[in-house]
């Protein structure tokens, strides 16, 4: 028996208002228009409704149907139409569908992989189609016809038929193209035939029947609201179609744009999720490496400081760094002694009048036998003592608890040179020479107080200690212990008198006894 036609069928249920002959419609194409609806809003009990939307509307539109029309094509535009109606209110719920949708995709295969990129925008695709390509398309990829089949739902022949599915199918993949999902014809096709059209609940037939063919009557007030909403749409689709897809984005918000971006992005994070996971294992290679220098880092530590422990001196037991440290002590108390002796000066001027005095005094008899030797004028022994007082002045110290002194009371080279005069000086030079051996004669006459050295006395005994130093006579100082006391003695018979001779041996005895001094605490043990 031949198989009645859409059309047949239609006019037979709007003629005798025929169950058998709708239900057999219902029957043909509900996986259509199933699978159309679930693309757009993804929750199968929103399809269900969707798809009995579609078919009431049929039920109440079969008579105003053209006899030369494809049901597919019909049925395709008026699912689209009334799924775009439904995510007006429902568009929230899409998208947080779409997203687990998205997420879970992600691991499928690739062939599922490309039906995921497509299903998002082909039915926008397919509305973008004139009407003849769209009906060839759902012929041939979503009811599964040959050409032939094809040809004669369409009025034409074989050839026709395949020139306007090739034509769609590369209207559709340019469509694809320009959206950043690129795919050959033969790929697209594959993925349209083999997934557009979905097994709907198996209950999902007979319900939608029986509300298809109450008109609606038996429907919630959502599914009329719906109902009503698509059948403006699809007037506003016959006064014009440019108006039609304004509305469409107007009711639709940001759904459809919504489901584009989601195909876009489910690549974008794919490729995003392939750089993370090398991301990550380069930063846990980095925290090893990281972790093994953080370790050799601090044994190297351990080691530089062990080796620093075991190999440095205290400085108590460093000699160069003792004398070091001495030096920069004894230098900064120096500098705050002078800071302190020029305040005292300044606070009293009386004792900078006592000061100056004491200065002339020692300063005369300090250099008294100097003058003998250099043969001074009066006037030359005056300017050299007021220039050595100023230089005395100059150099007080004061330090605690209460001594004051002068640190550097002597003239410079250059002073003395312009205050004594070139011959002058060089006496003075000598004399300076024999300053360490002074104290030699100073303490004779402190020793023989009966018989003070004279003048003539002093410069004779210095004399003959220079002579009976080697130090003195190999260009140095004349150092005390480098004098030979019995060539002082023999020498000194024919200068001094007997109790000075006798001052005379007491002091030669006195770097002996020092000598003994430090032999002694060499010999000691060192302090507990």
């Amino acid at each position: 028996m031949t198989e009645l036609s859409d059309m047949e069928l239609l006019r037979d249920y709007n003629l005798h208002q025929s169950e058998e002959a709708f239900s057999a419609l219902v029957q043909r194409h509900v996986n259509l228009v199933y699978s159309v609806a679930l693309r757009y809003v993804g929750i199968a009990a929103n399809a269900e409704e969707i798809t009995q939307v579609v078919f009431i509307v049929l039920a109440r539109k079969a008579g105003s149907l053209r006899p030369d029309s494809i049901l597919e094509g019909w049925l395709h535009e008026t699912t689209r139409l009334t799924s775009l109606r439904f995510l007006r209110g429902e568009r929230r719920r899409q998208l947080r569908e779409q997203e687990v949708y998205m997420q879970t995709t992600l691991q499928e295969t690739s062939a599922a992989s490309v039906w995921n990129q497509l299903a998002p925008l082909l039915d926008e695709a397919l509305a973008r189609l004139k009407n003849v390509d769209r009906d060839a398309v759902m012929l041939r990829f979503f009811r599964n016809k040959d050409l032939r089949e094809v040809a004669a739902e369409l009025g034409v022949n074989e050839a026709a038929a395949q020139k306007r599915v090739h034509r769609a199918i590369e209207k559709l993949r340019l469509f694809f193209s320009k959206r950043g999902i690129v795919f050959s014809a033969s790929v697209l096709t594959a993925a349209i035939s083999g997934n557009s059209v979905q097994a709907a609940p198996a209950a999902l037939a007979k319900t939608t029947t029986a509300l298809a063919l109450a008109k609606g009557t038996l429907s919630s007030a959502s599914t009329l609201t719906l109902i009503n909403g698509t059948l403006k749409l699809m007037a506003l689709t016959k006064a014009n179609t440019a108006i039609i897809v304004v509305a469409i984005a107007a009711l639709a918000g940001i759904g459809v744009y919504e489901a584009h971006e989601a195909s876009i992005l489910k690549t974008q994070i794919r490729s995003l999720q392939q750089e993370r996971s090398e991301a990550t294992k380069q930063l846990s290679a980095l925290r090893d490496q990281n972790g093994q220098l953080s370790e050799r880092q601090m044994a190297l530590q351990k080691t530089v400081q062990e080796l620093q422990r075991v190999t440095s001196v205290p400085p108590e037991l460093d000699p160069q760094a003792a004398a070091a440290a001495a030096r920069e002590k004894a230098e900064k108390a120096k500098i705050t002694a002078l800071a302190d002796g020029q305040d005292f000066l300044a606070s009293y001027s009386e004792a900078r009048t006592m000061l100056t005095e004491i200065g002339k005094a020692q300063i005369g008899r300090n250099y008294a036998a100097f003058y003998r030797m250099a043969g001074l004028s009066a006037s030359q022994i005056e300017e050299f003592e007021k220039q050595t007082n100023a230089r005395w002045m100059a150099a007080i110290v004061v330090t605690r608890p209460s001594s004051v002194h002068p640190d550097q009371p002597e003239l410079t080279d250059e002073q003395a040179r312009n205050v004594l005069g070139e011959k002058a000086f060089e006496q003075f030079q000598l004399f300076k020479r024999l300053r360490p051996v002074q104290g030699i004669v100073h303490d004779m006459s402190s020793l023989s107080p009966n018989a003070p050295l004279t003048q003539d006395q002093t410069v004779q005994v210095l004399g003959i200690l220079a002579n009976a130093s080697s130090s003195f006579q190999s260009g140095g100082k004349a150092d005390p212990k480098t004098i030979d006391w019995s060539q002082v003695e023999a020498q000194a018979q024919g200068v001094l008198t007997k109790p000075q001779i006798a001052a005379l041996r007491a002091e030669s005895k006195l770097p002996q006894v020092g000598q003994l001094i430090k032999e002694y605490y060499r010999n000691q043990p060192p302090a507990k």
